[in-house]
Protein backbone atom coordinates (compact mmCIF):
# COMPACT_ATOMS: atom_id res chain seq x y z
CA UNK A 1 0.00 0.00 0.00
CA UNK A 2 1.14 3.55 -0.50
CA UNK A 3 1.29 6.74 1.37
CA UNK A 4 -1.20 8.39 -0.80
CA UNK A 5 -4.19 5.87 -0.03
CA UNK A 6 -6.52 5.57 2.86
CA UNK A 7 -8.66 2.56 3.59
CA UNK A 8 -12.08 3.30 4.92
CA UNK A 9 -14.35 1.29 6.40
CA UNK A 10 -16.92 -0.01 3.66
CA UNK A 11 -20.36 1.08 5.12
CA UNK A 12 -24.10 0.08 3.79
CA UNK A 13 -25.23 3.62 4.61
CA UNK A 14 -24.93 5.56 1.55
CA UNK A 15 -24.72 9.30 2.76
CA UNK A 16 -27.81 11.86 1.44
CA UNK A 17 -26.36 15.44 1.68
CA UNK A 18 -29.44 16.65 2.46
CA UNK A 19 -30.11 14.27 4.96
CA UNK A 20 -26.82 15.24 7.06
CA UNK A 21 -28.33 19.07 6.60
CA UNK A 22 -31.84 18.19 8.57
CA UNK A 23 -30.30 16.49 11.03
CA UNK A 24 -28.41 19.05 12.45
CA UNK A 25 -31.21 21.51 11.96
CA UNK A 26 -33.32 18.91 14.00
CA UNK A 27 -30.46 18.06 16.24
CA UNK A 28 -31.69 20.32 19.52
CA UNK A 29 -35.01 18.59 18.91
CA UNK A 30 -33.83 15.13 18.97
CA UNK A 31 -31.18 15.66 21.47
CA UNK A 32 -33.82 15.70 24.32
CA UNK A 33 -33.28 19.43 24.51
CA UNK A 34 -36.41 21.28 26.35
CA UNK A 35 -38.43 23.73 24.54
CA UNK A 36 -37.70 27.13 25.54
CA UNK A 37 -40.66 28.66 28.28
CA UNK A 38 -41.55 32.30 28.08
CA UNK A 39 -41.42 34.05 31.54
CA UNK A 40 -45.32 33.17 32.22
CA UNK A 41 -43.92 29.03 32.07
CA UNK A 42 -45.77 28.62 28.84
CA UNK A 43 -43.75 26.73 26.21
CA UNK A 44 -42.92 28.37 23.18
CA UNK A 45 -43.14 27.18 19.41
CA UNK A 46 -45.39 25.10 17.76
CA UNK A 47 -49.48 24.77 19.31
CA UNK A 48 -48.90 27.73 20.83
CA UNK A 49 -52.32 29.55 20.81
CA UNK A 50 -52.32 33.50 20.87
CA UNK A 51 -54.72 35.82 22.58
CA UNK A 52 -58.44 34.77 21.34
CA UNK A 53 -60.28 38.60 20.24
CA UNK A 54 -62.23 38.24 23.32
CA UNK A 55 -59.17 38.30 25.44
CA UNK A 56 -57.72 41.36 23.57
CA UNK A 57 -61.16 42.87 24.24
CA UNK A 58 -61.33 42.36 27.95
CA UNK A 59 -57.85 43.20 28.60
CA UNK A 60 -58.92 46.56 26.93
CA UNK A 61 -62.27 46.99 28.82
CA UNK A 62 -60.27 46.70 32.26
CA UNK A 63 -57.57 48.56 31.23
CA UNK A 64 -59.85 51.73 30.30
CA UNK A 65 -61.78 50.56 33.40
CA UNK A 66 -58.80 50.98 35.43
CA UNK A 67 -58.26 54.28 33.16
CA UNK A 68 -61.16 56.00 33.90
CA UNK A 69 -61.32 55.33 37.84
CA UNK A 70 -60.50 57.78 40.20
CA UNK A 71 -56.96 58.13 41.70
CA UNK A 72 -58.18 57.12 44.75
CA UNK A 73 -59.98 54.07 43.65
CA UNK A 74 -56.63 52.59 42.11
CA UNK A 75 -54.55 53.42 45.27
CA UNK A 76 -57.08 51.87 47.14
CA UNK A 77 -57.40 48.73 44.89
CA UNK A 78 -53.82 48.64 44.93
CA UNK A 79 -53.76 48.60 48.57
CA UNK A 80 -56.75 45.81 48.49
CA UNK A 81 -54.57 43.52 46.43
CA UNK A 82 -51.30 44.06 48.47
CA UNK A 83 -49.74 45.69 45.42
CA UNK A 84 -49.04 49.55 46.98
CA UNK A 85 -48.18 51.35 44.23
CA UNK A 86 -49.17 49.38 41.53
CA UNK A 87 -50.11 51.98 38.10
CA UNK A 88 -52.56 50.64 35.78
CA UNK A 89 -50.96 48.44 33.70
CA UNK A 90 -50.17 46.67 36.50
CA UNK A 91 -53.27 46.33 38.55
CA UNK A 92 -54.92 45.07 34.99
CA UNK A 93 -51.96 42.16 34.87
CA UNK A 94 -52.97 41.20 38.57
CA UNK A 95 -56.72 41.32 37.64
CA UNK A 96 -56.95 39.18 34.55
CA UNK A 97 -53.71 36.93 35.23
CA UNK A 98 -55.22 35.83 38.79
CA UNK A 99 -57.15 32.64 39.20
CA UNK A 100 -58.71 34.89 41.88
CA UNK A 101 -58.82 38.26 42.52
CA UNK A 102 -58.32 38.54 46.54
CA UNK A 103 -60.18 41.30 48.07
CA UNK A 104 -59.74 40.08 51.86
CA UNK A 105 -59.29 42.52 53.09
CA UNK A 106 -62.21 44.35 51.83
CA UNK A 107 -64.08 41.32 53.06
CA UNK A 108 -63.01 41.22 56.26
CA UNK A 109 -63.47 45.34 56.87
CA UNK A 110 -66.99 44.50 55.86
CA UNK A 111 -67.41 41.54 57.94
CA UNK A 112 -66.21 43.17 61.48
CA UNK A 113 -68.47 46.47 59.95
CA UNK A 114 -71.59 44.18 59.84
CA UNK A 115 -71.23 42.79 63.15
CA UNK A 116 -73.57 44.60 66.12
CA UNK A 117 -72.31 46.77 69.21
CA UNK A 118 -68.67 47.97 69.26
CA UNK A 119 -67.94 45.23 71.50
CA UNK A 120 -68.63 42.45 68.71
CA UNK A 121 -66.73 44.53 66.13
CA UNK A 122 -63.69 44.64 68.25
CA UNK A 123 -64.02 40.79 68.82
CA UNK A 124 -63.79 40.56 65.41
CA UNK A 125 -61.05 42.71 65.13
CA UNK A 126 -59.04 40.92 67.57
CA UNK A 127 -59.40 37.80 65.81
CA UNK A 128 -58.34 39.16 62.79
CA UNK A 129 -55.13 39.95 64.14
CA UNK A 130 -54.47 36.09 64.60
CA UNK A 131 -53.44 36.80 61.16
CA UNK A 132 -51.30 39.74 61.00
CA UNK A 133 -51.24 40.12 57.63
CA UNK A 134 -54.76 40.15 57.13
CA UNK A 135 -55.21 42.75 59.91
CA UNK A 136 -52.60 45.06 58.24
CA UNK A 137 -54.00 44.97 55.04
CA UNK A 138 -57.28 46.34 56.34
CA UNK A 139 -54.99 48.84 58.05
CA UNK A 140 -53.61 49.80 54.97
CA UNK A 141 -57.54 50.21 53.13
CA UNK A 142 -58.24 52.01 56.07
CA UNK A 143 -55.42 54.63 55.82
CA UNK A 144 -56.12 54.42 51.85
CA UNK A 145 -60.20 55.80 52.89
CA UNK A 146 -57.95 58.54 55.19
CA UNK A 147 -60.03 56.95 58.04
CA UNK A 148 -56.68 56.08 59.83
CA UNK A 149 -53.37 57.77 59.60
CA UNK A 150 -49.91 55.92 59.49
CA UNK A 151 -48.50 52.90 60.17
CA UNK A 152 -50.47 49.55 61.27
CA UNK A 153 -49.28 49.34 65.21
CA UNK A 154 -47.06 46.94 66.20
CA UNK A 155 -49.48 45.60 69.26
CA UNK A 156 -52.25 43.33 68.47
CA UNK A 157 -54.88 44.69 71.16
CA UNK A 158 -53.82 48.22 69.73
CA UNK A 159 -54.40 47.56 66.07
CA UNK A 160 -57.22 45.60 66.87
CA UNK A 161 -58.96 48.50 68.68
CA UNK A 162 -58.02 50.67 65.95
CA UNK A 163 -59.40 48.87 63.51
CA UNK A 164 -62.65 48.42 65.31
CA UNK A 165 -63.08 52.11 66.38
CA UNK A 166 -62.03 53.33 62.61
CA UNK A 167 -64.90 51.34 61.67
CA UNK A 168 -67.46 53.45 63.20
CA UNK A 169 -66.16 56.49 61.01
CA UNK A 170 -66.48 54.12 57.31
CA UNK A 171 -69.66 56.90 55.69
CA UNK A 172 -71.56 55.53 53.07
CA UNK A 173 -69.26 57.66 50.51
CA UNK A 174 -66.59 55.20 51.69
CA UNK A 175 -68.79 52.21 51.12
CA UNK A 176 -69.44 53.24 47.57
CA UNK A 177 -65.56 53.45 47.37
CA UNK A 178 -65.22 50.11 48.78
CA UNK A 179 -67.95 48.72 45.66
CA UNK A 180 -66.40 50.75 43.40
CA UNK A 181 -62.88 49.00 44.27
CA UNK A 182 -64.81 45.81 44.15
CA UNK A 183 -65.55 46.37 40.70
CA UNK A 184 -62.99 47.04 39.33
CA UNK A 185 -61.30 44.03 40.69
CA UNK A 186 -63.44 42.48 38.81
CA UNK A 187 -63.26 40.66 35.25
Amino acid sequence: MSDSMTMTAPTDQTVDPTAAETRQDDAPARNGARKKRSATGAKSGRGRKGLTPADVRAVLRKHQDLTEATDEQRTMLAAALGKPGADVDQLTEIILTSARVDMGAISDLTEIGEREGAVKRAIAAMQLTADRARAKAVWHLLVTLDVVTGNAPGNDGDLAEGIATAIDDITDEHAAQLDAVRFLASR
